[in-house]
């Protein structure tokens, strides 16, 4: 019993504890970190030296403004609701540098107020215009060798709609902040919880639960058709996400005291859907070195074969036992 309640509380631990990497893989990416900020003047050039940067993961360049503007664009949301756009388009034109003049990235276009690049944020705009706050993603470039990098910025005025800038900054974010190490670390925390928490309630109901008596008071016939159930009931899996344990464990704690057969053979197959869990997390770990897959596939064939000869040989009132089955619960 104690067993079953450090896996249940493992389980749990493992399952809900997923939602902080998770989480925080989400905020950092929602709001990722700027490391480097410099000022913008529209219609003045200007050049930076940034420091720090990591060959590890590419640098994201981004321009963040707040514009005002007094020409917009009337707009209509899914629900109904009448709103505006503020327009804008400034022209710029980009460049990346290493220290010995080699260069990095280059680029010119347009930021526009409707090219559905970057966030938009603390918009305040009616049909008389308005003022709004937009970054831009510029450009990405790969870290040169010293990490530092010279870069340089020419943003032009408005000529199209006339919006004017109050303020606009040259951003450097971390453009892969950790993001698959948060993922790996949620969904490992997940699929190894999920399992250990399924094992320890199935050990726990499992010891709550009476066991078979020798006598009987149900015909043979019976008992054979419950004991081949027990099995059959387990390719529910292939419909309901852990159907393949709940199932032949429902069949086996509500109908174990009626015969020793139906003991046997329902402990014997959630035992096997138990190990079939673990087999198929270790599959799922090892996907990320492609043997995975085969392994994944192996297992499914396994699962339909082996549970229809276990069915077969229980219906003819034998006690089948499945190969490679770790024996979670015993008699």
């Amino acid at each position: 019993m104690r067993t079953a309640i450090l896996l249940c509380l493992l389980g749990l631990i493992l399952t809900f504890g997923s939602c902080v990497p998770a989480g925080i893989g989400v905020l950092r990416n929602l709001d990722p970190a700027v490391f480097a900020e410099f000022p913008v003047e529209p219609g003045i050039a200007i050049t930076h030296e940034v420091t720090g940067l990591t060959a590890a993961r590419p640098t994201q360049v981004c321009v963040e403004m707040k514009i005002h503007t007094t020409s917009v664009q009337e707009q209509t949301d899914d629900f109904g609701d009448r709103g505006y756009q503020g327009r804008y388009a400034f022209h710029y034109v980009y460049r990346a540098r290493d220290r010995s003049g080699g260069e990095l990235d280059a680029g010119q276009g347009e930021l526009r107020w409707d090219d559905g690049n970057g966030t938009q944020r603390d918009a305040r705009v009616d049909a008389r215009g308005g003022a709004l706050t937009r970054r831009h993603d510029l450009a990405r470039f790969e870290a040169p060798p010293g990490g530092v990098a010279s870069v340089e910025l020419m943003l032009e005025p408005d000529t199209e709609y006339g919006a004017e800038v109050e303020h606009a900054k040259l951003l450097f974010i971390d453009d892969a902040p950790g993001a698959l190490g948060y993922v790996l670390a949620w969904a490992g925390m997940l699929l190894a919880g999920l399992p250990v928490l399924v094992i320890g309630v199935v050990l726990l109901l499992a010891r709550a639960s009476p066991p078979a008596t020798p006598g009987t008071v149900v015909t043979d016939e019976r008992a054979r058709n419950l004991a081949m159930a027990c099995h059959l009931s387990a390719l529910a899996g292939f419909v309901v996400p852990f159907g393949n344990v709940v199932a032949p464990l429902v069949i086996w704690l509500t109908q174990r005291n009626l015969h020793p057969l139906v003991d046997d053979q329902g402990r014997e197959s959630v035992n096997f859907e138990l190990t079939m869990l673990v087999y198929g997390l270790v599959s799922l770990l090892l996907v990320l070195v492609l043997i995975g897959f085969v392994l994944l596939m192996v297992l499914c064939v396994a699962q339909i074969v082996l549970v229809i000869i276990a069915a077969l040989r229980a219906q003819t009132g034998e006690r089948y036992r499945y190969p490679l089955t770790i024996r979670f619960l015993r008699g």
